[in-house]
């Protein structure tokens, strides 16, 4: 009887500590944005990186919507899968898997549309703001072992998927800090750097 006592405590008290420690199922991460709403925009708004960034903004709280003041324009979506291993005859390659985004965030001011005072950087269009260029990357290396064929494809599908759902969360957190705290764009402007 009493050591039933003892497991039964010891396992409330286990579990009294994963909760302590910060312990949550893998998926169910919260983000408190500023930022309430947003457009998505550029010709990769419809691929997978634009769907998920539309899903992980409804899942912090974040409305994606076209007459919003602000709109990250997606430029360009890159994958790479490099071979790291050096020698063909390994029954085992290691392969890194990298997913780059390259968006520009834009501040569009509908109320100065028919004004003078408007303000064009970066090749924005006349009553916007445009920062960026903003690279995001995320990658993951993963083992290929050629005695294993049906597990391969699954294991690097599982990756892509992490990896697209990382970078998504990664964009918002971005946009998040950039609208926040907007860079000064008219230094970039007088150097003929890019905005940041």
């Amino acid at each position: 009887m009493i050591q039933k006592i003892r497991l039964t405590t010891l396992i409330i008290a286990a579990c009294c500590l994963l909760t302590a420690c910060g312990f949550q199922l893998r998926g169910n991460d919260a983000y408190n944005s500023a930022l309430q709403e947003f457009a998505l925009t550029g010709r990769y708004k419809n691929s997978d990186m634009g769907k998920e960034i539309t899903r992980k903004a409804e899942q912090y709280g974040m409305t994606v919507t076209s007459d919003a003041a602000w709109a990250i324009e997606i430029t360009n979506d890159q994958f790479t899968r490099m071979r790291l291993t050096g020698t063909q005859n390994a029954d085992t390659d290691e392969f890194l898997l990298k997913r780059q985004i390259t968006f520009n965030l834009v501040h569009r001011h509908f109320d100065q549309a028919d004004t003078d005072e408007t303000i064009s950087t970066n090749g924005g269009v006349a009553g916007s703001e445009t920062y960026g260029p903003v690279i995001s990357t995320r990658q993951a290396t993963y083992q290929d072992n050629q005695n294993q064929i049906l597990g391969k494809n699954n294991e690097e599908n599982l990756i892509r998927q992490e990896l697209l759902r990382d970078l998504a969360a990664q964009i918002l957190r971005q946009v998040d800090r950039i609208t926040q705290n907007p860079p000064d764009c008219t230094e970039h402007e007088n150097s003929g750097q890019p905005a940041p």
